[in-house]
């Protein structure tokens, strides 16, 4: 692999720090303003590309001529910055190498001097491969793999750093920095094939990497009494009496290498099946799995597929499930999975909670995941506090949890990881409820707004005074909705907020006495 970098100067001596008087003429005078224009003109620049794409990016395209970096994102969009050139360059080349598990880098600049380190990857498997776009320009032109640095470094001169990255003759990517800011690494997607990828297991089976047939079983919920109009008991919810079932998923996560890969890179994707033995277990009647869809965001390719999942086997069974993916990628190359183990098991028991809660060992299901009343809640102490002008409010989905048992692991009070989440087609619905408290009988609703899952204080009318939400307390109904299934509530519970003052902080105030006497 190699990279080469374009390093123009810009006037050491102007972006130095200097002090003193002197006098000047209107050309100098034009120069320096001239010049000083250039630098704000690249910082603006960076600025905007860093608002826009961040320190790492997965672009389409990116090209640099004539003092204009044209950058095409991923939908195809082009931007145009103006990054003006000078007559100044430096050259440097960077060479990587690889043996084993050790990857060697090699920096090398025109004048002849060399800085040489090795990288040692922590994966003991010699056939670990160095992934290109891993490898990034960092803070102070600190060369890095995959976030760590390396231990080369680029010198710095108060420069303007433009890198392009190549492999194989290929441009993947671009760094571009000036002076310490934080640097913008675009790299760009389907320039590098696909060469491997590694499977992330959800357990052993048997020894084998494995994954689940995944089904939940729940009681779908739905209004008996609305919270319109508001009543001092609030809304009441229902559970059915009758099973409803989010249909088995089988997902299979796989690490892509590069992790600059796209879905459009792949071709097709297979399955393959055949007689296994294993230790303490044996092959389970054929389940006849198949690849129903793909997908692939941050370099994870997460493969969904459908079987007889009659036939695949729980995880207690003498008996085991097994199956492998080919990959064929539209650069020409096939790669061929290991086998990996398929168990059947079910969640149960889905109720929301409380994320803080938990973790505090309390107990934490939100108020009402029994009873389906907004009146535990009401009754129940603010969980959560926000002042009467807090401008960003309280970010309710940051609070919340989805807690379950798996009856295979023989295992409860679990918390879903939003991976399995999104696997499953589940996803969390927030609505303010209305309901009536205090002497006034107010609506506690009428002070607080609800965007998506975030609640801000408000002032029910323009006139009121500015304190007039303080000791509001708005109820916030949060429900776990079966996208798969016509929205189905799985589970609904129910948040209360304090609207509060501002705290003053604390403050140690001295005092001195004079000593006492009689």
């Amino acid at each position: 692999m190699n990279k080469k970098f374009l390093s123009a100067i810009l006037f050491g001596a102007l972006l130095a720090s200097t002090t003193g008087t002197f006098t000047s003429c209107k050309d100098y005078d034009d120069d320096i303003n001239g010049l000083s224009e250039r630098v704000d003109a690249i910082e603006k620049t960076l600025a905007e590309l860093n608002t826009k794409f961040g320190s790492l990016a997965y672009v389409k395209s990116v090209s640099f001529a004539d003092g204009k970096l044209v950058v095409t994102d991923q939908n195809g969009d082009a931007t145009t910055y103006n990054i003006p050139d000078t007559d100044t360059n430096t050259t440097y080349t960077l060479d990587v190498s690889q043996d084993g598990n050790k990857a060697t880098i090699t920096l090398t600049d025109n004048k002849g001097n060399v800085q040489t380190k090795t990288i040692t990857f922590t994966d003991t498997d010699t056939d670990t491969k160095f992934d290109a776009t891993k490898l990034t320009v960092g803070e102070d032109g600190v060369v890095k793999y995959d976030g760590v640095a390396t231990g080369v470094t680029i010198p710095k001169q108060g420069t303007l750093d433009i890198t392009e990255m190549t492999t194989d003759g290929v441009t993947y990517g671009w760094a571009i920095k000036y002076g310490n800011a934080e640097p913008v690494n675009l790299m760009i997607c389907d320039v590098l094939p696909i060469t491997s990828f590694g499977f992330e297991p959800d357990a052993y089976l048997g020894g084998v990497p494995s994954m689940k047939a995944l089904k939940v079983v729940y009681k779908a919920w739905s209004e008996t009494t609305s919270c319109n109009p508001a009543t001092a008991t609030g809304e009441v919810w229902a559970k059915a009496t009758t099973n409803s079932y989010v249909r088995p998923v089988i997902a299979g996560t796989y690490y892509l290498n590069p992790s600059s890969a796209t879905k459009e890179q792949i071709k097709k994707i297979t399955v393959l099946s055949a007689d296994k033995e294993y230790i303490n277990k044996t092959r389970a009647a054929a389940s006849n799995p198949e690849v129903e869809s793909y997908e692939v965001k941050d370099g994870v390719l997460t493969v969904y597929f459908k079987a007889t999942t009659e036939l695949i086997e729980a995880i207690s069974s003498s008996k085991i499930t097994v199956l492998a993916i080919r990959v064929e990628t539209e650069a020409g190359n096939t790669i061929t999975d290991e086998y990996r183990a398929i168990y059947a098991t079910d969640y149960e028991n889905v109720i929301l909670g409380d994320k803080a809660k938990k973790a505090a060992g309390t107990a934490h299901h939100l108020y009402g995941t029994d009873t389906g009343k907004a009146d535990d809640a009401i009754k129940a102490d603010a969980d959560y506090e926000v002042a009467y002008n807090s401008t960003t409010g309280i970010d309710l989905a940051e609070k919340v949890i989805t807690c379950y048992d798996d009856v295979a692991a023989t295992k409860t009070d679990l918390t879903m990881s939003a991976a399995e989440l999104a696997k499953l087609g589940l996803k969390y619905d927030f609505h303010l409820c209305a309901y009536i408290d205090g002497t006034n009988q107010t609506n506690q609703s009428d002070f607080a707004r609800l965007t998506g899952s975030v609640l801000y204080p408000k002032l029910f009318n323009e006139t009121a005074t500015p304190y007039a939400a303080v000791g509001r307390q708005p109820l916030v109904r949060v429900q776990l909705l079966d996208t798969k299934a016509n929205n189905k509530v799985v589970s609904t519970g129910w948040i209360k907020v304090m609207i509060t003052k501002d705290k003053a902080p604390a403050i140690d105030a001295p005092f001195t006495f004079d000593p006492f006497t009689n």
